[in-house]
C-alpha cells in the first residue's frame, strides 16, 4: 500500500486490531463496546443501549465507556440536538456520541506494549543482579555473573572464591529462570497485536474516517448473546 494513499473506508485489519486488543487486555463489558464501535463509525449512549439490550444497565455501560475513554482508546463528543418525541414546541437534549479515532487508538496500543516490554526489561535485570549462589561454608553469596570465575573446570563445579566450598544455587534463582522467559512469553502472546501493527503501519485514513460524522445508528441487527451479566 502506498504511503501517501488515504483511504476512504475503514480497513478491515483495523476492525480485527480493535477486536484483539479488546480481548488481550480488557474486561467483557469493554470488549463488547469496542466491537460495536468497531463496526459503526460513531455511536450514541441510546445506540450502545438498544443494541446490547440492557435497558438496566446504563450505570455499567457509562463505567465501561469512561474506562475506555481514560485509557485513549475511544472519543467522544457532545451535541446538543431535538427531541424526536418532543410535539409542543422545540426541545432540545444534549446527546454523547463515542467513535474510534484509529491513528490514536494504534498510537495507544503501541505505547501500551512500549511500557509492558521496559517493565519486563527491568525486572529482568533487577533479577539477574540478585545474589544466586550461596556458599555453605563462609556464608558468602554470589550473583550469576560471576559464574565464569567461580566455575572449577576440574570437577565442573562452582566454588567459593574465599574458602573454596561448593556454592550452592539459591532458591530464587528460579526468578531468574521466570524473568528471562517474560519477554519470549509476552512476545508470543502479543504477536496477533504486532503483527496487526505491521499490516496497519502505513495506512492513512481520511479525516472523516478519524473524526466520523455524528449519526446515531437506525437499525442494527445483533446477536443475542451480546448483553452484560
Amino acid at each position: 500500500m502506498s504511503e501517501q494513499e488515504v483511504l476512504n473506508e475503514l480497513p478491515p485489519q483495523l476492525q480485527r486490531l480493535v477486536r484483539v486488543v479488546a480481548r488481550a487486555f480488557y474486561q467483557p463489558q469493554h470488549i463488547l463496546v469496542l466491537d460495536i464501535l468497531a463496526k459503526y463509525p460513531c455511536v450514541t449512549e441510546s445506540d450502545f443501549i438498544d443494541v446490547l439490550k440492557m435497558h438496566s444497565g446504563q450505570k455499567q455501560l457509562r463505567q465501561a465507556l469512561t474506562f475506555l475513554k481514560k485509557d485513549k482508546l475511544i472519543k467522544s463528543l457532545q451535541k446538543m440536538e431535538k427531541e424526536e418525541s418532543s410535539l409542543e414546541g422545540e426541545k432540545v437534549k444534549m446527546v454523547h456520541y463515542y467513535y474510534i479515532n484509529y491513528k490514536q487508538f494504534v498510537n495507544v496500543v503501541k505505547y501500551k506494549l512500549d511500557q509492558m516490554r521496559k517493565k519486563i526489561e527491568a525486572e529482568e535485570r533487577k533479577v539477574q543482579n540478585r545474589m544466586s549462589y550461596n556458599c555453605p561454608g563462609c556464608k558468602s553469596t554470589f550473583s550469576d555473573l560471576d559464574v565464569d570465575r567461580l566455575f572449577d573446570p576440574k570437577d565442573g563445579n562452582l566454588r567459593c572464591s574465599y574458602c573454596g566450598s561448593v556454592l550452592e544455587e539459591d532458591a530464587r534463582d528460579t526468578e531468574v529462570v521466570d524473568a528471562r522467559s517474560l519477554i519470549s512469553k509476552m512476545n508470543d502472546q502479543m504477536k496477533p497485536i504486532t503483527d496487526l501493527l505491521r499490516e496497519t503501519e502505513n495506512i492513512n485514513l481520511a479525516p472523516e474516517i478519524l473524526e466520523p460524522e455524528t449519526q446515531s445508528i437506525q437499525k442494527v441487527h445483533v446477536c443475542t448473546c451480546m448483553k452484560f451479566e
